[in-house]
């Protein structure tokens, strides 16, 4: 077969992948092995994120079938409305973001192309003994005064079981969270991307594990030193270096109807006492996560819990909060400094989507988190009474595939947030959508 032929085979064969079983239309029509290969090759590099859901419908193969080039984009565009304390980023509304607003302020019509993107997909000696992988994207990240700029999303290279660069946390489930408009979905999910290293094999018919080290992102809330500027304070804290990766590692039991994952993460957690010595100290973290996702016909069901003490940055709504670690109780102050002590959070999501038919499917989410902080009296970079001491956001949505690669979507979504002095505040928000990816 000449490149010309494989380039046509492989870009008609793509074509054929339309809905959500892109994988059944493809064999079934396509008898072409080597198409089928790259097909797979292609599906297995690709993250298990909504952005990239798709196999891209472009591809070429070169050098007798030893080296595959895909590309594809997606374009999100949404218009959304608040009524409560609206959040003035209109791609997510986290309840973290949720504030005061005043009486004039408590409605807000929005707009963004936000979420918006194009990825690469490259595959060498595909489907062989060595094949190696690399992923890249780059996304459109719009600001609040509403300029967009292009940075990168993931870039990685897979190699048998490794994975290295950056790419989800191996400690995530992005699998078990249903699919939402809202850019930060389940408030308790997963909280970021980040620089890692892992490995993952099957193990027999059934199960698969994974274990890693990842770049520690920590999140801190520290006293404020009499003779310092809180600005000044606060960076310090923020810039806080930390010597030892985060190691997370998870198990994971497959069935026919889906997947049951276990998951943990060990951290050690350095900070220095700024308040008098500069003496630097570590506090150790952990968690533990139990998630699945289940298909059961046209319903596919969703449930995450979790717990851990020191890994509030691995909440999506804790996300550089501060909660990691905060200070010691007045009590526990020691003589020649203040300690930090670790805040231990909970979290858990339940969900289910419902495929109407091949073009509409309706989903339902809610999610809950809670934060255990100790009570701190002293001047800190983040006061006790202003910290989140629980939260829930609710999702309903219906999306509609108006054609393979078009789709349109409408949702409403509802926030609460509860501080630590039981002060509360919540948000409603809807979206529309217009969501094309290829």
């Amino acid at each position: 077969m000449t490149m010309a032929m494989r380039i046509a085979a492989v870009a008609l064969c793509l074509m054929t992948v339309a809905t959500s079983n892109a994988q059944v239309k493809f064999e079934k029509y396509s008898n072409i092995s080597d198409s089928l290969a790259t097909y797979r090759a292609l599906r297995d590099n690709t993250p298990i994120e909504p952005a990239f859901k798709k196999v891209p419908r472009f591809a070429i193969v070169a050098g007798d079938g030893n080296f595959v080039f895909s590309a594809g984009a997606s374009v999100k565009f949404i218009t959304t409305y608040d009524w409560g304390n609206p959040v003035t980023n209109p791609k997510s509304m986290g309840i973290s973001a949720i504030t005061k607003r005043g009486p004039g302020d408590k409605r807000l019509f929005q707009m963004s192309a936000g979420g918006s993107g194009i990825y690469f997909n490259i595959i060498g000696f595909p489907n062989a003994a060595n094949e190696v992988g690399l992923f890249i994207s780059l996304g459109v990240d719009n600001e609040a005064n509403n300029t967009y700029k292009l940075n990168c999303g993931k870039v990685y290279l897979r190699w048998r079981g490794l994975l290295a660069g950056y790419a989800k946390s191996l400690y995530d489930d992005i699998d078990a969270d249903p699919y939402t408009i809202d850019g930060y979905g389940p408030c308790a999910s997963g909280a970021h991307d980040n620089v890692t290293i892992s490995w993952t094999q099957p193990i027999g018919k059934y199960f698969s594990a994974g274990i890693g080290a990842e770049l520690p992102k920590s999140s801190y809330t520290a006293p404020l030193p009499l003779d310092m500027d809180p600005e000044e304070a606060k960076k310090k804290v923020a810039s806080s270096f930390q010597t030892v990766p985060d190691f997370p590692f998870f198990v994971q039991f497959n069935n026919k109807t889906g997947h049951v994952r276990l998951s943990a993460v060990w951290r050690n957690l350095h900070y220095v006492d700024y308040t008098l010595t500069n003496k630097r100290r570590s506090e150790t973290g952990f968690g533990v996560k139990l998630s699945t996702k289940q298909t059961f016909g046209p319903v596919n069901l969703y449930g995450m819990v979790q717990y851990g003490k020191g890994i509030a940055n691995y909440f999506k709504n804790n996300y550089g909060a501060g909660l990691d670690l905060v200070p010691a109780d007045i009590s526990e102050i020691f003589t020649e400094g203040v300690k930090l002590v670790p805040t231990r959070s909970f979290g858990l999501m339940a969900g289910a989507q419902y495929d109407i038919n091949p073009k509409l499917f309706m989903t339902g989410m809610f999610s809950f988190l809670r934060n255990y902080t100790p009570e701190y009296i002293l001047p800190s970079t983040t006061n006790w009474e202003d910290q989140m001491r629980r939260g829930y956001t609710v999702n309903v949505n219906a999306i509609y595939r108006i054609s393979s690669i078009f789709s349109a979507g409408l949702e409403y979504r509802y926030g609460r947030r509860v501080n630590e002095t039981y002060t509360s505040l919540s948000n409603n928000r809807v979206y529309a959508m217009l969501y094309m990816n290829f």
